[in-house]
């Protein structure tokens, strides 16, 4: 997988600075989040997209995504009318043509650079002009050498639109069109609107044509009547295109009016708009329309939010699991775990069917990456299950045990799944350290069986295992020569939980049942701690030293009260 792009001074890199915009908006349903369906500010929601999605923050528009963002805001921001209002249609007309000028702003400027540098301004000013900079063409205009060629555009009107259309008409009725200079007469063509000398020059020759389609559909727009709808304008141009008549609507990256299968990002999103055919979500966000890197997702997640938020898309499961598992990887290759898991929750069309799924990666991620402390990012979209799981696991593996057991304490609610990762990893570790442990095991046993509830506690072998650890403490505190129906009871006892640990059958809890225990030293080991009780109560039984035994009840009873604490007063020490 690509790297997400590299991080930038003011804010870190695009992508986190759109993540954190999609959580900002974000609405939690009962197992993910996704962005409102047609919410009352999208338009803030589009310009957080397209602030924080600039190559630099606060700079103008500086990369495909930001752009794409900015045209959403103009086709479905503020203007709340219907599709049938003329009014409407015809103001987001004027400002679809004055984004595209800011859009084109920059390869403008930098093509008319190019030409002044050759020494050819008569190139210079229609280039300035193509890109809708009519000041900066008739600037130029002036410095050549051309008054009334400068005093024409900077009056653009009804009248300077008659006069370029009579001075083609003189031009031609003199046939002296060779003569003149073909950037003047592309230059009177573009005032009073008449594109039919672009046409020809594209479709004599496409590839030195020097207009791009960002360009050649500003300059349609700009000769069309301003009321057509922003439909009507998609539709012609795509016509002209279909016809060989205009650029194709290539992507950014590619070479000027390169033949391309894949649709640049913007003439994307317009044909969506113009609902001109049926295009799904996954045409519109492949990574192909903005990008280069044909697998880099990191933006396809956000366009997708974005549109199938303020319109009514389609994305398959497959489709949507392949763009966020691709923004996942990649942001786990960018060292941000917190933020995969955070997009692991989430859906773009807001469908919760693949949920379960999404879910086991994000608790994956959780599990692989574990944090130093509860205190993480994603505390407030995970279940602390998960969190207590990991951190434990971290501590574990740096031999700090009590760290271990007081994480697990935290737990507002021990489930069944908790119970079964402290049998898997802590009961382990602290049985095979020796009887030094047993004390904390046996206090951290007791505050889960306190939260877990007796269902799921007799379920586990925790429970089991407690009873028989709470079983050595009372034989150790057995003087010599006890009595005899005590030690039969503890005897019977003993050899209930020695037989429970071997046997692999399943009992009711009462004969202490649980699932046999893996096939390893663990296993052993519990039996041991078992067959020990068995003999030690047996050599109580045959002693004959003395009265009947003496039992220690103030022992006993501090025990229970220890085994009794609540969290709060849970000492390790």
């Amino acid at each position: 997988k690509p790297l997400i792009s590299s991080p930038v001074p003011n804010g870190g890199s695009p992508t986190l600075r759109m993540m954190q915009a999609h959580k900002k908006h974000a609405v939690a349903s009962a197992t993910t989040f996704c962005l409102p369906k047609f919410p009352e500010d999208d338009q803030l929601i589009l310009d957080d997209y397209a602030k924080s999605s600039n190559t630099e923050v606060g700079e103008s528009i500086q990369s495909p995504v930001s752009g794409a963002f900015s045209l959403l805001s103009v086709l479905y921001g503020e203007d709340k009318l219907s599709e049938e209002d003329k009014i409407c249609d015809g103001r987001r007309a004027v400002a679809l043509s004055s984004w595209l000028k800011d859009i084109v702003a920059d390869e403008t400027h930098s093509s008319s650079k190019d030409y002044e540098a050759s020494q050819q301004p008569l190139h210079a000013i229609f280039a300035a002009l193509s890109g809708g900079d009519v000041s900066k063409a008739s600037s130029l205009a002036l410095e050549c050498g051309n008054p009334r060629l400068s005093l024409m555009l900077a009056s653009l009107g009804i009248d300077a639109h008659a006069f370029a259309k009579s001075q083609l008409d003189s031009f031609e009725l003199n046939g002296c069109q060779s003569d003149v200079p073909v950037s003047i007469i592309r230059a009177l063509a573009d005032i009073c609107s008449d594109l039919s000398v672009e046409r020809q020059r594209f479709q004599s020759d496409p590839s030195q044509y020097d207009v791009s389609w960002r360009q050649r559909f500003g300059m349609e727009l700009s000769a069309d009547d301003v009321a057509n709808s922003v439909s009507s304008h998609v539709k012609k141009y795509q016509a002209q295109v279909d016809d060989g008549l205009a650029p194709r609507p290539s992507p950014l990256y590619c070479e000027s009016n390169e033949d391309n299968d894949v649709s640049c990002i913007f003439w994307q999103i317009l044909k969506h708009f113009s609902k001109c055919e049926g295009i799904s979500l996954a045409n519109i966000i492949d990574p192909s329309t903005h990008t280069a890197l044909k697998h880099d997702f990191s933006s396809s997640f956000h366009l997708g939010s974005a549109l199938a938020s303020i319109s009514t898309v389609s994305l398959t499961k497959h489709q949507e699991f392949l763009v966020i598992e691709s923004l996942v990887s990649q942001l786990i290759a960018e060292g941000s775990q917190d933020w995969a898991v955070y997009a692991c929750l989430c859906s773009i069309v807001g469908d919760e069917i693949d949920c379960a799924a999404r879910k086991v990666l994000a608790r994956k991620i959780v599990e692989r990456y574990p944090t130093t402390s509860l205190d993480t990012s994603i505390a407030e979209i995970v279940p602390d299950e998960w969190l207590i799981h990991s951190t434990t696991t971290f501590k574990s593996s740096l031999y700090d045990t009590k760290g271990a057991l007081e994480t697990c304490a935290l737990a507002q609610q021990v489930t069944k799944s908790g119970l079964d990762y402290v049998e898997r990893t802590l009961v382990p570790y602290l049985l095979l350290h020796g009887k030094s442990e047993v004390p904390q095991l046996v206090r951290v046993l007791t505050v889960f069986r306190q939260k877990a509830g007796e269902n799921i506690w007799r379920s586990t072998r925790c429970a089991a295992i407690l009873e028989l650890l709470v079983l050595l403490g009372e034989v150790e505190e057995v003087e010599i020569t006890p009595d005899e129906s005590a030690l039969d009871i503890m005897l019977a006892d003993a050899e209930r939980l020695r037989d429970a640990f071997q046997s692999s059958k399943k009992q009711d809890f009462v004969n202490c049942s649980f699932p046999k225990l893996p096939d390893f030293c663990v296993s052993a080991e519990l039996s041991s701690y078992a067959e020990e009780l068995v003999l030690k109560i047996k050599a109580l039984k045959k002693s004959n030293n003395g009265p009947a035994a003496v039992w220690l009840p103030y022992k006993m009873q501090a025990l229970r009260e220890e085994c009794s604490v609540s969290v709060i007063d849970l000492n390790f020490d």
